[in-house]
């Protein structure tokens, strides 16, 4: 963890483990548009098309979600705003549409990357903020900026 300029926050890193690229749509990308199953320890499907912002993800991600054996998480991706740069919305699977998702935003970079479309480090860009993903070891890092939100104490009861 490191400081930021922003009172109260930190960068902070996560090692988020192996992204396992599933065999099967490997080559399912073209110059505007891709699908990639991706498995972070929990399914996801990343979909390259058109700006995120003009999809209807309710409607599409909770059919694709039905469709799959078990559910999945959906991640809506275009490039950029910059190179090295996507920018995204998600479907999580038994939650809806949300913010944001660490595994998600992992999920969609490695599969970006592994087109060939950016290089090791990918900036993603969600509602609930940006994050950079690092897909060049063996194991995938997320790292962005953290705030203390709460602190809970607990007992617990026999």
């Amino acid at each position: 963890m490191r400081p930021t300029e922003r009172p109260r926050v930190v960068w902070a890193s996560v090692d988020m483990g192996e992204a396992r690229l599933l065999d099967g749509d490997t080559d399912a990308c073209n110059v505007s548009t891709g699908r990639r199953r991706v498995d972070m320890g929990n399914p996801h499907v990343v979909l390259l098309g058109p700006d995120p912002a003009g999809i209807d993800v309710a409607s599409i991600g909770s059919e694709l979600e039905r469709a799959t054996p078990g559910g999945t998480n959906v991640e809506f991706i275009a490039l950029g705003p910059g190179p090295d740069e996507i920018t995204m919305r998600v479907w999580e699977g038994g939650v809806g549409e949300t913010l944001a998702c660490g595994t998600g935003a992992c999920a969609a970079a490695a599969a970006v990357h592994a087109w060939g479309r950016t290089g090791p480090k990918v900036t993603v860009h969600q509602p609930g903020g940006a994050a950079v993903v690092d897909v060049s070891g063996p194991t995938v890092v997320l790292s962005g900026p953290a705030q203390l939100v709460a602190r809970v104490d607990w007992v617990e009861v026999p």
